[in-house]
């Protein structure tokens, strides 16, 4: 998904008359739990989210899409690992991580204008999150186990 954001993003740049005729990506206000979901099975998973919309093999192993997209999760060795959440008006302040069920009380690891980035935030590995428009987040991507 974070493909289709970056060419829709270049497409309405280079082609402004074009931009109307994209649709939004999907977006997502539930909570995701990340660190309690991390190691679950698929099953586990889609107890928790629902069952998914669609599924494919990837590099690293099976990833599956709930909500339309909006949430994308990489099951590695059969695991929940790697999560990539679409936040419906999230702000690139710590507190948003509140949507992903981790504490808001630690500071980044590296912080820039386009990410933030915590490490070893809730007993997980790693939490980015993506700018967007207006001081929002565009996404944010997470790594539980594997780097």
């Amino acid at each position: 998904m974070k493909h289709i954001a970056g060419a829709a993003l270049a497409i309405a740049l280079a082609f402004p008359a074009l931009a109307a005729e994209i649709p939004p990506l999907p977006v997502t206000s539930a909570v995701v739990p990340v660190a309690e979901l991390a190691g679950a099975t698929p099953a586990a998973v889609s107890a928790e989210l629902g069952a998914p919309t669609s599924c494919e093999k990837s590099k690293y192993g099976r990833k599956c899409f709930y909500e339309d997209g909006a949430i994308e999760v990489v099951f590695i060795g059969g695991a929940a690992d790697w999560f990539t959440i679409y936040p419906k008006d999230a702000f690139m302040t710590a507190s948003s991580l509140r949507q992903l069920r981790l504490p808001v009380d630690q500071r980044p690891a590296a912080e820039t204008a386009d990410v933030i980035r915590w490490d070893g935030l809730g007993g997980v590995f790693e939490v980015s999150a993506y700018a967007g428009e207006g001081g929002r987040v565009s996404y944010f991507y997470v790594k539980t186990r594997t780097p």
